[in-house]
C-alpha cells in the first residue's frame, strides 16, 4: 500500500496555535519532510517540536531549494525533493511536510504536492493558522468589516523583481530563511516599487507579507499613502514585537514581519471614538 503525502500547516509561531488535526497527523506519520536550512531543521520544525514529543525520533527527509529565480533550476530542485518523498511513499510510509502558516498560502510545499500528486500518490492538505490572522488577533482588531476587501501582498517580492518576466515560482518562500539559511539575494534597490504602490491603491485592507527584507522601501511607499499601518514582527515567536504605527516601525526588521494597512490614517482613533460614543 502506498503512503500518503500530507502538507501540514503548523501556524505562525506559537505551537499552541497548531490545530488538533495537524498535531494528530504529524504524530501518525513515521516520516517528516522539512527544509534542511534554518534553525535546526527550520522554524516549522521547531514549532512542531513544541507539540510533538517524539518528533526527533521520526525519520526525516530534508530538502534544499537553491537560491535562484530560474524556473528550470527551481523545478529541478522540487523534483529532486519530491523523488525522495516518493521513495518513502512507495515504502508505504506516510510523510508529513511541515510548513509555516497554512500550506495554501505562498508555500513551497504546494510544488511538492503537485509533483507527488501527478505521480499517482494520494496527497492531503492540513490547514494551519495563517500569519496575518494571528497578527490581526495580536493587534486586537479585525482584518475586514462588512463589505471591506482584503488584499494579501508579498511586499518585498514586488520591490525586488525587475520585470514581469522575472516572476519566480514562489513569491514568498523561495527566499525564506527557513530554506536559504537566512540569506537573501542581492537585488537592485527599488526597481519595481510601482507594483507595490499600485497594490496599495486597492480598496480595503492590505496585508503586506514578509515586509522585513525591504522594510525601508516599503515604509517610503507607505508614507505617501493616507493610511494607518501597524506591524507585528515574528508573531507568536519568543522575540515577537508589535509596532503601533508606521513611524514606530524600524528601518530594519526580521523576515517574518507582517504589516496591516488600513485605508484611513485616522482609523485607530475613529474606532476608539466610535466605541466611546456607545458607552
Amino acid at each position: 500500500m502506498k503512503g500518503t503525502f500530507y502538507g501540514v500547516g503548523v501556524g505562525p509561531g506559537d505551537p499552541r496555535l497548531m490545530t488538533i488535526l495537524a498535531v494528530e497527523t504529524i504524530r501518525s506519520c513515521p516520516v517528516v519532510a522539512v527544509p534542511l536550512h534554518g534553525y535546526e531543521r527550520g522554524v516549522a520544525y521547531q514549532i512542531a517540536r513544541g507539540m510533538i514529543d517524539d518528533l526527533d525520533a521520526k525519520e526525516c527527509v530534508g530538502f534544499r531549494v537553491p537560491m535562484s529565480k530560474d524556473r528550470n533550476i527551481l523545478t529541478e530542485a522540487y523534483q529532486r525533493a519530491a523523488a525522495d518523498i516518493i521513495e518513502k511513499l512507495r515504502e508505504g510510509k506516510d510523510v508529513a511536510c511541515l510548513t509555516l502558516g497554512d500550506p495554501t498560502i505562498y508555500s513551497s510545499y504546494i510544488y511538492l504536492h503537485r509533483i507527488v500528486q501527478a505521480s499517482g500518490f494520494h496527497t492531503e492538505i492540513i490547514s494551519g493558522v495563517p500569519s496575518f490572522c494571528a497578527v490581526s488577533a495580536k493587534l486586537g482588531d479585525s482584518l475586514v468589516d462588512r463589505d471591506e476587501q482584503l488584499h494579501v501582498i508579498p511586499s518585498s517580492y514586488g520591490l525586488h523583481r525587475s520585470s514581469p518576466q522575472t516572476l519566480a515560482v514562489d513569491a514568498e518562500k523561495e527566499t525564506d530563511p527557513e530554506i536559504f539559511g537566512g540569506a537573501m539575494p542581492e537585488k537592485p534597490e527599488n526597481e519595481s516599487s510601482a507594483a507595490l504602490a499600485a497594490a496599495l491603491q486597492l480598496p480595503g485592507t492590505k496585508v503586506l507579507m514578509k515586509a522585513g527584507t525591504q522594510i525601508g522601501a516599503v515604509k517610503a511607499l507607505l508614507r505617501q499613502q493616507n493610511c494607518s499601518c501597524r506591524m507585528v514582527e515574528n508573531c507568536g515567536m519568543p522575540d515577537e514585537k508589535v509596532y503601533a504605527c508606521l513611524e514606530d516601525i524600524p528601518e530594519k526588521a526580521g523576515y517574518y514581519s507582517v504589516i496591516v494597512v488600513k485605508e484611513d490614517s485616522t482609523y485607530p482613533k475613529k474606532i476608539s471614538d466610535s466605541v466611546k460614543s456607545m458607552l
